[in-house]
């Protein structure tokens, strides 16, 4: 056996950590805080974006940040002997997957081995179309020694049949609310969303739900960042338009305590999501650990997400009156809304979606890969 071989599983994890703060970057710094079990771990930050609306565009200074990635990254291999690769691949746009193809092909040679974290969904449809990019990343991305998929994929939305490697399927999860928080509900009955606010986190489907449900004790609370200023104005002009003005409101981004404040003081989560890279999203876990009944989309894994949880329904994208029925009908039962309801969904996440399962799945699929690689 040779000097390589002989060498302990060293990871240099490389990842996107808040600020901005969304689903991937919350679940890696939650990794980057592990304390791992039979690996010695080296955290590298991206941080090509700042804000939300900068995630997955081009701008210049994102070169020179691209280089000195390149250079932390490895750094860290050479000088502590850490010759695993952790990389969390783009979603299905261009300009994060050039992104990729530049950092895969001029660090990957000198790791003897990658595991890749798939949190954006999307992928395998982008990579199966014909073109130069698909096809350098395909080369960059070929056979990792783990894909850890988040849920269990059919066979055209899954990422290993396309590039190769063996494939583990972890589930994500989230820390609960803090221990004394207590809600603190009004009158009304609130429906919460959090979340990006753009078009294909179903902003607008949100909109058009508050005015078919005709209930002057409803309304609707929305936490977020806008994904552009453009589409601000128009779902702002949206609910001018249709009266809604006391019965959906924009609350802005809602972070640690004033996040649980917001979650624990609501009656109802709604999550009416068709977004391109939705893929198994945090804040569904977080309104389950607040015992929070969910309203959501039969959309990417969201069904494997809310499967078996008490009081969860799931509907087609798209369909408002579907949304405001389901809506309805939770808010009209008082033992929903009682906390022996909220007790059951809690039940649910802690025995699927803790951050302990979460953090021991991916120490374990990692482990279980670099070893099996090296026997």
């Amino acid at each position: 056996m040779n000097e390589e071989n002989e060498e302990p599983p060293r990871l240099v994890l490389v990842g996107q950590l808040p600020p901005p703060f969304h689903g991937q970057a919350v679940a890696t710094k939650l990794l980057a805080e592990s304390r791992w079990e039979g690996l010695e771990t080296k955290v590298v930050r991206m941080d090509f974006s700042e804000e939300i609306d900068e995630v997955g565009s081009f701008k210049l200074g994102k070169l020179f940040k691209l280089m000195s990635l390149l250079g932390k990254t490895l750094a860290a291999r050479r000088r502590g002997g850490h010759n695993v690769l952790y990389y969390p691949p783009a979603g299905p746009d261009t300009v994060p997957v050039l992104r990729d193809i530049v950092f895969l092909f001029l660090v990957r040679p000198f790791f003897r081995q990658t595991v890749f974290h798939f949190h954006a969904g999307g992928l395998p449809v982008y990579l199966r179309k014909k073109g130069i990019v698909q096809k350098l990343a395909r080369f960059v991305y070929r056979r990792p020694s783990v894909c850890i998929e988040l849920f269990r994929k059919p066979k055209e939305e899954r990422v290993a049949p396309v590039i190769g490697g063996k494939e583990v399927v972890v589930t994500n999860g989230v820390e609960g609310p803090p221990d004394g928080l207590t809600p603190e509900r009004g009158a009304r009955r609130k429906i919460a969303y959090l979340g990006a606010l753009n078009e294909g986190k179903g902003i607008i489907e949100l909109i058009q739900t508050a005015a078919a449900m005709a209930q002057p004790d409803v309304y609707f609370e929305v936490a977020g960042s806008w994904s552009s200023a453009e589409f601000e104005k128009a779902a702002k002009e949206a609910v001018a338009k249709k009266g809604l003005g006391d019965k959906v409101r924009f609350v802005g981004e809602v972070r640690d305590e004033a996040k649980w404040k917001f979650l624990l003081g609501a009656d109802v989560f709604f999550f009416p999501s068709h977004y391109e890279r939705e893929n198994l999203p945090l804040v569904v876990i977080e309104a389950m650990a607040c015992g929070l009944p969910v309203v959501a989309t039969r959309w990417r894994g969201i069904p494997s997400l809310l499967d078996g949880c008490p009081h969860a329904r799931v509907l087609d994208p798209g369909d408002i009156d579907g949304f405001a029925l389901a809506l309805s009908e939770i808010l009209a039962d008082d033992q929903l809304l009682e906390e022996a309801a909220r007790e059951d969904i809690r039940s649910f996440y802690r025995g699927r979606y803790t951050v302990e399962k979460f953090r021991e799945g991916v120490n374990g699929a990692i482990l279980e890969a670099v070893q099996s690689d090296r026997a």
